[in-house]
Parts: structure tokens; C-alpha cells; sequence
């Protein structure tokens, strides 16, 4: 106990200096990429504060589990950057993991390298991609944070084991449910595995299983949440069917370094079963005992794989590394572990230097007024994307129609991760604080109830006080998150509002007001807020 004490008494004293720090002394955050993901997930936050349930009440493409993250975030440090609080509170959401897995590192160094690594991942916010931005990401969190629990898994999966290990897994496959659900199943994979190789008991397992279904059997009893999930669920997928293997093919394109270690491990692990293992008796528990670390590397290897080719972007395969905290990783396969570990490690690690280096050169000077504080509030914008933004405010509402002529015919100039994304998508961000403005000075709000926004993300109810209507989406993306629709399935969408404001100001293939333009003008009066948006007003009966 004397060596495992103070590991704990170090990873809590290291958690709350990041939530004191984050809560006094990170009040802002940098402007970043594809920040339109966090106003959706912020709006999930919000629609949450008014009483509506996810699923139940409004659709979302994710699970529910970052909304209500983001929610605690906002509750718990009203001060704070909310982009800021929902990291903090998604480290102590993952606490009581990290703390349960302490004790059984086999040193100092196992328990910092661990440590390091699920900060990395759950606090860095920067995702690997082929870009010159120096910007933060705020791109798909939830992606990183499932990335973090692959990571925590993976780490169990290599670690001795405890008695209440149905506890903790029970614990981690919950929050694995209701955070991303392609990671969950890649996790249920990973768990069978383990029975099947005889690193946990299957009474373990079973146990853990048991109490995550008691829980939904509670929440579908009380509120037939799971239900509306499931059906959230299958609707993304009847949208979405058919992208996987390229999904597959993209990934393996992508990390094909570390994936080619990751075959060399297994190929000669298969070698030496087929022809140095030539005339033994085939015995299972032989080759699981002979070949551990082939095993162990390509489960969690592949697990990282198949997680992070349905993600749609996050921090690479860097969940497996978890394959080398085993006991022999680091005895008897030194060289293909340091090997598997720079090919994994190392972009990320140069992402995050380089990245860091271009924001502390590029954004030290702040724009002259932070117009962004009425969206989300200490969101800090550097000086030159501000600039370059009234560039492409200019251009999208002079050369709206060429703009996307190009990027349908593939130039692209404002898709992230392009260079121009970040000042483009603050174009569209001021533009929005510019309608605000307007509909508050004509007041429109008394003649409304019930809200929608036709346009990727909703950022008008949170910003004007508005109550987004029910049975709505967090995110339009036609193709992704909806099916194209008839003009009475578009009516039908738009039953529950008697608001709608539509985006005129989309210069890439998600332009998404033209779908629903004639039930708009069928059933709503237009009232025009600028160049860029629209206000309708159902019409009285």
C-alpha cells in the first residue's frame, strides 16, 4: 500500500488542479475549427436546461451523454468557458475509472505514461488530420472522449484484475452506451474477447452486463429513453448505410504505419504457429500463453481501428497503445513496441507541438472587438481570422452562387480542414449575431412560441431565449443525419414550430434551405433579416 497510496494521492491532486485551474483561470478559449459542432452540442445543453429530453423530445445524432456533459459543465462552472467546462467535467466523469485501474500499474512509470496519455487524449482538443490550421479543434469531441474510454478499456483489458471489476465495467460500458455507440460495440467485442482468452472471469463479464441492462430497464421503464434511443440509432443508420467500408479503407490509408506493425506482429505470430509449432499438439492455452503479446496487440489494435474508422475523425489509433502496458511488452519485444509506440504516438505528439507553437505565434493578437462573446462567451478570436472573415463575408454574399458552383465541382474553399474554414465559418457566425440583432430590434420574439432552424446547427434559441420546438434535430445534414425530404415529410418536420429561421448563406453541399423552401412558403409569412437569414412566421389559420 505504501507504493500504490501515493499514485492515488498524485492522479487526485493532478485532478483538482485542473478543475481549480480550468475554473479560475481558463475563462476563455481560443476560436477554433469546426466550431458549428460544439453550437450543436451546446444547443443539446440548452434544449436539456428547458426540460427536453434527448430522444425523446428532440432527435440527436449522438448519444445523449455529451449534451448532458456539456450541461453539467455550464451548471457547475457558470463562469468558465463552456467549451472549457465540459472538459472538466468529462475528466471527472472519468475519474472514478482511472482511479479504480491506479493500483494496478507495475510502476511509477506505467502509472505516468497512463496518466499522461488520457489527458492527452480527453484534454487536448486538436484532431488529426491533414491541415495547415493552427486553430484548436472543435471538432466531433465526443469522438476524442470515446477514444479516451477505448483507451481505459484497453488499459483493464492489460491490467491485473480486481473483484469488483463488474462494477467498473458496468460503470464504463454505461458511459461507452451513451457517448458513442460504435464504440460500445467495438468495447463488447473487446470484453467477449477477453472471457474467450481467459483474462477475466466470465462471471466478471456477465455480472458487469447485468447491471448496465438493470439500468436500462430502469430509464426505458421510467421514461422509454432507450427506446427513443434505439430508434434515433436506426434512423442514422438507413441514413448512413453503405459508408463503412470506405470508412475502413480511409482509416487504413490513413494510420498505414502503424497498421503495418500491427500486421507484422500478427503474421509472424501466425508463422510461428504454422510452421516452428510444426508436429507439437494443437493446444489452445499454449499458443495464448506463447503468443500474449501478438494477441493483445492486434485485438487492441484493431479495436482502435474499427473505432476510429466509424468515428469520422479523432486522435488516430492512439486508443490501442493500451497493447503496451502488458507485462512482457516492454521485457521481450522492445524493439517492435517502440516501433508500434512512435507510429502511433508521434503524430499526435507533432500535431500538438506544432499546433500549439503556430497559435501562440498566430492568435497572439486578439481582434479588436470579441463579437463572439454573445454566442459563447469567452471564446477569444485572433486578429487575423477576424480580418479574414469580413474577406469572406464580402465574398459569400457578392459570389454566393459561384462559390458553390466551385465546391460542388470539388475547390473547395471553405470546407474545413481547408486553410480559409475557420474565417469562412466566422463569416457565417457574425452574420448570425447580425440576424439576432435584427430580430430582436423588430421584435419578432413576442410572435413566436416554438422555434427551428434550417441550417446544420440551431443557434438562435440559446441566443435569443427562444424554446426550440420538439421533435426537431440538433443537426441537418441531408445525407448524414436526415433523408431528403418530400415536401410533406418537410411540413411534417416543421408541424411543431411556429418560427423557423432559414440559413440563405450556405456555400456548400449541406445547403440545406432549399428542401424545405416550398412547405416554408406554404405554411409560413417571410420576413427577411439579412443577407443571410430568413424569419418565417407561420401563418394563422
Amino acid at each position: 500500500m505504501q507504493n500504490i497510496l501515493p499514485r492515488q494521492v498524485i492522479f487526485l491532486a493532478f485532478s483538482l488542479l485542473l478543475v481549480v485551474c480550468g475554473y479560475l483561470f481558463l475563462q476563455q478559449a481560443p476560436y477554433g475549427r469546426a466550431i458549428f459542432d460544439f453550437i450543436f452540442v451546446q444547443d443539446g445543453a440548452y434544449r436539456i436546461s428547458l426540460g427536453q429530453v434527448p430522444h425523446i423530445d428532440f432527435f440527436s445524432p449522438i448519444g445523449s451523454l455529451t449534451l448532458y456533459l456539456a450541461n453539467w459543465g455550464e451548471a457547475l462552472f457558470p463562469y468558465s468557458n463552456a467549451f472549457v467546462s465540459l472538459h472538466i467535467v468529462t475528466w471527472l466523469v472519468f475519474l472514478p475509472v482511472f482511479m479504480a485501474l491506479v493500483p494496478r500499474f507495475r510502476s511509477h512509470t506505467e502509472f505516468a505514461s497512463a496518466l499522461l496519455l488520457l489527458a492527452l487524449i480527453t484534454l487536448v482538443p486538436m484532431t488529426l488530420d491533414q491541415t495547415h490550421l493552427s486553430e484548436i479543434s472543435y471538432f466531433a469531441t465526443y469522438n476524442r472522449f470515446a477514444t479516451a474510454l477505448l483507451f481505459l478499456v484497453g488499459l483493464w483489458y492489460m491490467l491485473p484484475k480486481s473483484r469488483f471489476d463488474a462494477l467498473l465495467l458496468a460503470y464504463l460500458v454505461c458511459l461507452l452506451f451513451f457517448l458513442k455507440i460504435t464504440a460500445f460495440l467495438v468495447v463488447c467485442g473487446i470484453l467477449l474477447t477477453s472471457v474467450i482468452l481467459g483474462r477475466s472471469r466470465w462471471t466478471t463479464i456477465l455480472g458487469g452486463i447485468c447491471l448496465f441492462w438493470a439500468l436500462l430497464i430502469g430509464l426505458e421503464l421510467q421514461s422509454s429513453f432507450i427506446s427513443a434511443y434505439i430508434s434515433d440509432i436506426r434512423s442514422m443508420l438507413l441514413v448512413n448505410q453503405g459508408g463503412a467500408v470506405y470508412k475502413l479503407f480511409y482509416t487504413a490509408f490513413t494510420y498505414w504505419l502503424a497498421g503495418s506493425i500491427v500486421a507484422f506482429v500478427g503474421l509472424a505470430a501466425l508463422a510461428r504457429l504454422l510452421f516452428f509449432r510444426k508436429g507439437h499438439a494443437f493446444s489452445w492455452p499454449a499458443i495464448i500463453t506463447d503468443e500474449t503479446y501478438a494477441i493483445d496487440t492486434v485485438l487492441l489494435m484493431a479495436a482502435a481501428f474499427m473505432a476510429e474508422s466509424q468515428n469520422t475523425g479523432g486522435l488516430g489509433l492512439i486508443a490501442g497503445i493500451a497493447c503496451l502496458f502488458g507485462a512482457t511488452a516492454w521485457e521481450r519485444h522492445k524493439v517492435t513496441s517502440a516501433l508500434l509506440l512512435a507510429a502511433t504516438l508521434f503524430p499526435v505528439a507533432d500535431m500538438v507541438v506544432h499546433r500549439g507553437m503556430k497559435v501562440l505565434v498566430r492568435e497572439k493578437q486578439p481582434a479588436i472587438e470579441q463579437k463572439l462573446d454573445a454566442l459563447i462567451p469567452g471564446t477569444r478570436v485572433p486578429l487575423p481570422t477576424d480580418e479574414g472573415s469580413q474577406f469572406f463575408g464580402q465574398l459569400i454574399e457578392q459570389q454566393r452562387d459561384r462559390m458553390r458552383a466551385l465546391q460542388t465541382d470539388r475547390f473547395f474553399l471553405t470546407y474545413d480542414p481547408t486553410s480559409n474554414a475557420p474565417a469562412a465559418n466566422l463569416a457565417q457566425l457574425y452574420a448570425i449575431l447580425d440576424a439576432a440583432r435584427i430580430f430582436r430590434n423588430k421584435g419578432l420574439g413576442g410572435t413566436v412560441h416554438h422555434t427551428t432552424t434550417i441550417a446544420f446547427s440551431d443557434p438562435f434559441g440559446r441566443l435569443l431565449g427562444l424554446t426550440p420546438a420538439k421533435h426537431t434535430t440538433l443537426v441537418m445534414d441531408i445525407g448524414r443525419t436526415l433523408p431528403e425530404p418530400s415536401l410533406e415529410e418537410a411540413r411534417a418536420y416543421l408541424a411543431s414550430a411556429d418560427g423557423v429561421f432559414a440559413d440563405l448563406c450556405n456555400v456548400t453541399d449541406m445547403n440545406i434551405t432549399p428542401y424545405y423552401l416550398a412547405a416554408l412558403e406554404q405554411d409560413f409569412k417571410k420576413t427577411n433579416l439579412n443577407s443571410c437569414w430568413d424569419f418565417y412566421t407561420r401563418r394563422g389559420e
